[in-house]
């Protein structure tokens, strides 16, 4: 009944590209003194998050995709990123696997690549999906990710 281990898979610890000041800065501030103040999303080109033409379909004809944020969700998502990063070593009391993805263009790939440095932790797997983009899981070459992820849990099951 306890959490044996934990999968890391493309962490969102920072932008890939520079965020622009004023808009951080109003995050901050309407955060707290507006958090559920509701707006639009920069779009995000499906090409960005995964290489697989059917996966991308299915992402655009997604009905559940967000095209709204909340200046709340901005501001705590800022927050969280910072004490990650900051963070080292970063202690974690379980068994880690971290998984980058090498080509990503949400996550600032040196910073995500940090971090999984900065996990102190001797049974941590770190694997660096060559060529993939922010959503491993589809990707052309998911399978192998699935693959890994069940290995990675069934030597670890008691």
């Amino acid at each position: 009944d306890k959490i044996q281990g934990a999968i890391v898979i493309s962490p969102f610890v920072d932008y890939a590209d520079q965020l622009d000041g004023t808009k951080v800065m109003l995050s901050k501030v309407l955060g707290l003194a507006l958090p559920w103040l509701s707006l639009p999303v920069e779009e995000l080109p499906v090409e960005n998050l995964m290489s697989d033409k059917e996966k991308q379909k299915e992402h655009d004809e997604d009905e559940f995709n967000l095209h709204y944020f909340t200046v709340g969700w901005a501001r705590l998502s800022l927050n969280a990123q910072n004490r990650v990063k900051d963070t080292s070593p970063l202690v974690l009391a379980m068994p880690v696997l971290y998984i980058i993805a090498e080509n990503d263009k949400v996550s600032h790939v040196q910073t995500v690549r940090k971090v999984g440095e900065n996990i102190e932790q001797k049974d941590k797997t770190v694997v660096e999906r060559k060529g993939e983009l922010h959503e491993v899981l589809n990707e052309t070459k998911r399978q192998e990710t699935f693959k890994l992820i069940g290995e990675w849990i069934s030597n670890r099951c008691d």
